[in-house]
């Protein structure tokens, strides 16, 4: 897959934090400041090491490097004392839960922009099937919403016939 068709990690970041501030009046037991700065920060990481794929960084260049080059960049948060809160049960419940929602969304934005492959139905119906995995009384909403937004989007002829320019 082309990298420069993957959301960014400032998008997937913006797209989960407002997923988690969407949910979190729904759930009880929220510091929606603390499931915030955690949701902004979480990708952060994940982006220095190579866990999340960028289009200016690939999985290769870190596995090249050696793991004191790695470690320094990591390193470079925790110079700043900017450090992910620590979240209780309920809250890293919800942000789990809006990070795979996040997920599942990309695989709909992916085709829409006309990607076609395989894997793609099977990604959102894994990510279907995680959020199952969440009691909240608005699970099931979700997940109906997902599907029939997902059905639309595989269903529309003009994306998912060949197009000649």
């Amino acid at each position: 897959m082309p990298n420069e068709k993957l959301e960014s990690i400032a998008e997937h970041s913006y797209k989960v934090s407002y997923l988690c501030l969407i949910f979190s009046g729904k759930v009880k037991n929220m510091n929606v400041e603390k499931l915030l700065r955690y949701s902004i920060l979480d990708e952060w990481g994940e982006c220095l090491l190579g866990d999340h794929p960028t289009a200016s960084l690939s999985y290769q260049s870190y596995f090249d490097e050696d793991i004191r080059s790695i470690t320094k960049k990591a390193e470079i948060l925790s110079d700043t004392n900017v450090v992910k809160p620590e979240l209780n049960v309920a809250e890293k419940s919800l942000f789990e839960f809006c990070d795979i929602l996040a997920r599942t969304l990309e695989t709909v934005n992916l085709k829409q922009l006309g990607l076609k492959h395989k894997w793609l139905e099977k990604m959102s119906k894994t990510q279907i099937l995680l959020i199952h995995d969440f009691d909240y009384e608005f699970t099931n909403d979700v997940i109906s919403e997902l599907k029939k937004l997902f059905g639309e989007v595989m269903d529309n002829a003009y994306l998912t016939r060949k197009t000649v320019k």
